[in-house]
């Protein structure tokens, strides 16, 4: 929006107006910081991974600065309408565990990713040759140097450092006469096995989820894992309701298993390509911003500019039916001779190789 401002002394900055300056209103940031002048929108969209594939299905405007709760009351709609065609959500490390319990309630497989455990809370170090730069949930900025560096305004690039791990329960089963004893831990997201007794490590036995169901449990569903728990006689099957809830602290206080285990954790070769779809969301807000002139909010009124962030949303999925689906429209039509040239050009370097 408008970057026009008062200073303490009552002095305009950022105009070159006389009278009547173009004023807008600063909203504040996820941390309070209020020299952000955005508009703040959530948006819930797919992709099918090809150009002019994107669609947007819901935007939505939230002045509370509470963005996961604008973020579930769009994904409860989007889901809601889809009757059953939503079946994955993305989302970042906001998403905290009564959230991902939420949608998972609701027969939606989140993927989301552990926070980085807290120092005074259990935890495995992860070596630095398998630190990646991401996200650091404390919100601690630090400057890093080398391949992978580029940060933008607001990135945190230091890399998760900590990997929570939590006790889960143990499981038993019989090798011929004699029961054998698996302790089951949540190791950032994931379940691993370990004997009695036995420090969690990285190189703790990785316990796979081989199947997925949702069951009806009064108004809400059961999210049903059934788990492959190795052991060196061979393996066997348990279950665990990922949308469960684990004893708290306080008396008849219950929490959410969701903030300890993940249907689809980070370890889990399923998500191979899964985390990056979100991508897509910052994608798309780049291009609603292209679409604007001078790359300014069309009007001053939050709830005016909101409309204008819905026609956006309604010219993306025009743009997508046009080409994937119509392919009579003028963009259809360039779209195919620009993929024509593209298969005649890819055949000719086939060729020549």
């Amino acid at each position: 929006m408008s970057d026009v401002t008062v200073d303490e002394d009552g002095q305009v900055k950022g105009s070159r107006a006389i009278t009547n300056p173009r004023f807008g209103p600063h909203f504040k940031g996820k941390k309070g910081n209020e020299t952000l002048v955005g508009v703040p929108i959530s948006l819930v969209g797919v992709h099918g991974r090809r150009r002019w594939q994107r669609v947007i299905l819901g935007v939505d405007l939230f002045l509370d600065r509470n963005e996961i709760g604008s973020a579930m009351r769009l994904l409860t709609r989007v889901i809601s309408r889809a009757e059953g065609g939503v079946t994955h959500v993305v989302y970042d490390r906001l998403m905290q565990g009564t959230h991902v319990r939420d949608l998972l309630t609701r027969g939606v497989v989140p993927v989301v990713e552990m926070s980085e455990a807290a120092a005074n809370t259990p935890h495995v170090l992860l070596p630095s040759e398998l630190q990646r730069v991401g996200y650091r949930s404390e919100g601690q900025r630090e400057k890093r140097k080398g391949k992978g560096a580029r940060r933008r305004s607001g990135d945190k690039v230091a890399p998760k450092e900590r990997l929570a791990v939590r006790f889960l329960r143990t499981e038993t089963h019989d090798v011929g006469t004699v029961p054998c004893h698996h302790e089951l831990w949540a190791l950032d997201g994931a379940v691993v096995s370990v004997p009695p007794g036995t420090e969690v490590t990285l190189e703790a036995a990785y316990v796979e989820c081989v199947d997925l169901r949702f069951e009806p449990a009064d108004n809400d569903l059961r999210a049903v894992g059934t788990l492959r728990v190795p052991c060196r006689t061979g393996a066997f099957l348990a279950e665990l309701d990922y949308a469960d809830t684990r004893p708290g602290r306080g008396r008849g206080k219950s929490l959410t298993l969701a903030d300890w285990v993940r249907p689809l954790p980070e370890a889990c070769f399923q998500i191979e390509g899964l985390p990056g779809l979100r991508s897509d969301v910052e994608s798309s807000f780049s291009w609603l911003k292209s679409l604007l002139p001078r790359n300014r909010a069309g009007s001053l009124e939050p709830q005016n500019f909101y409309l204008d962030i819905i026609g956006a949303g309604l010219l993306c999925n025009a743009i997508a039916w046009g080409v994937h689906v119509a392919r009579h429209t003028r963009c259809a039509q360039h779209e195919a001779r620009l993929d024509r040239r593209g298969r005649r050009r890819k055949s000719v370097i086939a060729t020549v190789s």
